[in-house]
């Protein structure tokens, strides 16, 4: 409800956001210097403002869904992410219909630091949680051709392009 205060008289803090509330999709990625870049976008599909804050949790998993490997969590990468000198995620706070970003980078080719190409060649989804939320939503991906497992992800910032102050 617009307006709504809690009892102190300060605007109510929205309930964080649940995956069943949530359509996660990718959006307009590209690569540039050895770097593959994609936002993931986070829709809300609910009836009632939600709050997004921090970082999805990624994990790169094989066709039959055994995790391969987990995306580090950092507050900026090579291609977007929080502003210079900022580390603190902000609070996003998504109305019915609005969407929030957080950016989903890794080198492509590189050479693996941990695991074998053919390990990550088998990589075929994604696995996208949220911290507070139980459950995910599975997205399909191939990195055949790469040897990164250094997958990173940006926290949420609103709009689409996974860039705070960006979209």
């Amino acid at each position: 409800m617009p307006g709504a205060t809690g009892t102190s008289g300060t605007p109510a803090t929205p309930p964080s956001c649940q995956m069943n509330q949530l359509s996660v999709t990718e959006g307009h990625g590209g690569a540039a210097s050895g770097l593959e870049v994609v936002p993931l976008l986070f829709r809300n599909t609910g009836t009632t403002t939600c709050r997004l804050q921090g970082y999805p949790e990624l994990a790169a998993a094989d066709s039959s869904g055994k995790q391969i490997f987990s995306a580090r969590q950092t507050p900026r990468g090579p291609a977007g992410g929080l502003a210079a000198g900022d580390s603190t995620p902000p609070a996003v706070d998504l109305k019915p219909g609005q969407t929030a970003s957080a950016l989903w980078e890794w080198e492509a080719p590189a050479t693996s630091k941990n695991l074998s190409c053919a390990a990550i060649g088998s990589v075929r989804q994604v696995q996208i949680s949220l911290p507070a939320s139980p459950g995910q939503t599975t997205l399909s991906w191939n990195i055949s051709g790469s040897c990164s497992d250094d997958l990173q992800v940006n926290p949420f910032v609103p709009g689409t392009t996974g860039r705070q102050g960006g979209n």
